[in-house]
Formats: C-alpha cells, sequence, structure tokens
C-alpha cells in the first residue's frame, strides 16, 4: 500500500526531472477540488470503449481514406483515439477533421495571460512554404504547435512522464486513477474555443501569417463558411444541408 502510494505522487508531482514543459509545470502546481475529483470519478465510471468498425458490411458510397498519423505523437493519444471529439454529432467530423495538422494544446490549454507563440513545426527538411501555407495539396506533415520560452507546451507520447503514466494507469485502483486523471486534465479545458475564434478577420488565436499561410489561403480561412455556419446554427442537431452553407446575415 505504502509503495502504491508513492508510485501514484510520483505520478502526480512530475518533479524537476521534467522541468521545462509549460503543461507538466501547470500539472505540479494544480490543486484538485473536490467538484473536479468527483467529475473524474464518474467520467471514469461511465466509461465505455469506442471500438472503431474497420470492415463495414456495405461498401461506403465514399472512398475512407486512412487517418493520417499525426507529425507530433501527442501524450493526449496515451487515452484519447486519434479522432477525440465524439459528443455533439453536428460538429465532431469537422473538429476531428482538425487533429491531423493542430495540437490538442492549441484548443484545450489554459493559457490564462500565458503569453504562447504558436509555430508551425514540419518534416526535417520540409520547405517553409510547401503545402497547406501555400494553398496547395500537402506536400509533408505539419503541425501547429503552442510554445512557450522556446519549449513546445503539447507532451510528446514518448516522453518519460507520458510512459510512466502510461505503464502504471492499469495498476492504479479506482480511486487513484481518478485523482491521476483530475490532476492531468487541471491545465486544459474541455470545451474548445468558438469556430470563430480562427475562422474569423478577427480570430483571436492563431496568427496566419506569421505560421507561413499566403494571402490566399488566409482569406479562405477566415471566409470559411462551414465554420461560419457551425457558430450561428442555433439548433445543434441539424442537419447541415447545402442551403444552410449559403449567406446568413
Amino acid at each position: 500500500m505504502v509503495v502504491r502510494f508513492f508510485c501514484l505522487l510520483a505520478l502526480l508531482i512530475p518533479g524537476n526531472i521534467y522541468a521545462g514543459n509549460l503543461y507538466l509545470d501547470s500539472v505540479e502546481k494544480s490543486v484538485v477540488t473536490e467538484k473536479e475529483l468527483n467529475e473524474a470519478r464518474k467520467s471514469l465510471k461511465e466509461l465505455k470503449e469506442v471500438k472503431l468498425i474497420e470492415n463495414l458490411p456495405l461498401k461506403p458510397y465514399h472512398k475512407r481514406l486512412k487517418t493520417p498519423e499525426p507529425l507530433r505523437e501527442s501524450f493526449c493519444f496515451t487515452c484519447h483515439k486519434r479522432l477525440p471529439h465524439g459528443k455533439n454529432d453536428h460538429n465532431r467530423t469537422f473538429l476531428n477533421m482538425h487533429t491531423g495538422f493542430i495540437a490538442c494544446e492549441v484548443c484545450h490549454f489554459k493559457a490564462e495571460g500565458t503569453p504562447l507563440e504558436y509555430v508551425t513545426e514540419k518534416e526535417e527538411g520540409a520547405n517553409q512554404h510547401d503545402g497547406n501555407a501555400s494553398g496547395e495539396k500537402p506536400a509533408v506533415k505539419k503541425m501547429i504547435i503552442p510554445y512557450f520560452k522556446g519549449e513546445a507546451v503539447t507532451l510528446p507520447g514518448d516522453h518519460p512522464y507520458a510512459k510512466e503514466v502510461e505503464k502504471k494507469w492499469k495498476k492504479l485502483p479506482p480511486e487513484e486513477k481518478a485523482r491521476l486523471k483530475a490532476k492531468l486534465h487541471k491545465p486544459l479545458k474541455d470545451k474548445g474555443p468558438l469556430c470563430r475564434d480562427c475562422h474569423s478577420k478577427k480570430q483571436k488565436i492563431l496568427n496566419f501569417k506569421a505560421l507561413g499561410y499566403k494571402a490566399k489561403r488566409i482569406k479562405a480561412l477566415e471566409q470559411n463558411k462551414i465554420a461560419d455556419f457551425l457558430d450561428k446554427v442555433k439548433d445543434k442537431k441539424k442537419s447541415i444541408k447545402i442551403t444552410d452553407l449559403l449567406d446568413k446575415k
């Protein structure tokens, strides 16, 4: 029992060995409330495994492409699926489209006044203005990552702390799992920004020009009809029709 306690304590307090990563620093400093702990208990109790159907009985009308591997394997994927958004049928597909090229922390990390720099990471040897940034077909893998003081906020899946959590998670009893889950999610927010927070001229998060995007591509991103519609529609269960994507002033 004592050994198990110290194993959990080591996970809850990353310590100086992992210093420098803003996410882990935030985990170390965070204090979990009883409400957050209860929410973690409830979440784990109601957790259901999601199984993806690979071989459908009927051939789909549209060609199904394999989900592309992200440039940076995130710690988040240790527990979450590659396509993690599933609560809202209305927009989950559009949100999941972003996971291949935008780090989870761009939308879900609580910056709370901390000045973050957003950087487009590319495969080694890739040209700075290749692919999506120029409006052309992607030629290389890219990922928009938040940085703080020269260090990525995104914790890689192969980071020692990530591997330690993955190894010890299955052996922890339910109560310790709930406490660890609450601690790991404390620096994160469940609900991400609105579509218009990026897809508008007044967008609040990303500087597309600084990320290397050309004017034509920036205009397409800032005037995206689907993003505009998803924010404006009141009934989140409403089906999307082509006519709904026309201007709605």
